[in-house]
């Protein structure tokens, strides 16, 4: 099952003293904007979803990330004192290797 939820495009601060109009109030206006909005959600989102798949899967798949995001974990897993050091040795093994 799909859901949409749209906000309301007009939003008052300041006991209604100041507004702000959304983003998405450029292209969808009047009393029926948020229906509009769901609506093209709703029918396109399966084509932004592989978008953003066919973006996304080369980054994610990357040896090079895993590894990166390893490193991280293990570094904020070791206490203050050691980091610099295995920052710096992994700095050297990366240039050595080329």
């Amino acid at each position: 099952m799909s859901l949409c939820l749209c906000l309301r495009h007009q939003v008052k601060f300041g006991g209604g003293l100041r507004s702000y109009t959304r983003r998405y109030a450029r292209w969808y206006h009047g009393e029926h904007a948020g229906e509009e909005l769901c609506a093209h959600a709703l029918s396109a989102y399966h084509e932004w979803e592989a978008a953003i798949s066919s973006w996304q899967t080369p980054i994610l798949n990357s040896s090079y990330v895993r590894l990166f995001y390893c490193l991280l974990y293990m570094s904020a897993r070791l206490p203050v004192s050691q980091r610099f050091v295995a920052h710096l040795s992994l700095t050297v093994s990366q240039h050595m290797n080329g």
